[in-house]
């Protein structure tokens, strides 16, 4: 017999659905200590409440690689771009693959993020960053080392863009978990833009409905073009 958790976020768990829905309940509360506190409130394991936190940064993940936040950045502002790779992921689905690169872009005054999917790790994914979602007058934090490449002294002077080298300690304290770990970026930037925790709980579940629709409807499609 089918279960109902079959191709679902639920399936493969052998956490209850409810139990899985209220660890959602708790991550959009933010909740402090969290992890001692679920273990305690779940009688499970460290490795579970990591395995399940890291699960559902996986959706804020994909909630942010499909946001439109415009350009980032302007006079007195500053943005860091950071090159991350995507982690194993339980949701096989959505944009972002396992391995993949990324570019990110973040404004932290601002609560603004920008995730661009690369091949090949070139600068001219960075130029492309700069040219297209970068406002002028911005400063860019980045460790690139091809900064002083002429292409980018050319932006620098025609868009009135400094950059800052990202590997000073002021850097390193502001962004240490930034820099790492994609899916705490995207969970900050998420809590942020839902500030009411039924925005953050509605917001979220429509992402994982959305996901899991599009993948059924490609399996749908398959299905239908391999008995033609």
């Amino acid at each position: 017999m089918q279960s109902v958790r079959n191709n679902t976020y639920f399936s493969g768990s052998q956490l209850s659905i409810r139990d899985i829905c209220l660890f959602m309940h708790y991550e959009m509360i933010e909740i402090s200590p969290i992890t001692e506190f679920l273990k305690q409130e779940f009688n499970c394991s460290t490795d579970t409440v990591i395995n399940w936190r890291h699960y559902l940064r996986e959706v804020f993940v994909e909630w942010a690689a499909d946001l439109n936040c415009g350009k980032l950045g302007g006079p007195g502002r500053t943005v860091e771009i950071y090159e991350l790779m995507v982690s194993k992921r339980k949701i096989n689905r959505g944009k972002l693959k396992d391995g993949q690169w990324v570019l990110v872009a973040f404004e932290r005054d601002a609560k603004k993020l920008y995730i661009k999917p690369i091949e090949n790790k070139t600068k001219e994914d960075l130029l492309g960053i700069l040219q297209d979602k970068i406002e002028d007058g911005t400063t860019v934090i980045s460790s690139y080392s091809c900064l002083e490449d002429e292409d980018f002294r050319l932006i620098e002077v025609n868009h009135s863009i400094c950059f800052v080298k990202g590997h000073t300690k002021q850097v390193d304290n502001i962004s240490k978990y930034a820099r790492k770990d994609l899916g705490y970026l995207a969970s900050f930037v998420f809590k942020a833009h839902y500030p009411n925790y039924q925005d953050r709980f509605h917001n979220f579940l429509t992402k994982i409905a959305k996901l899991y629709e599009t993948q059924q409807t490609e399996e749908q499609a398959s299905n239908v073009n391999a008995g033609s």
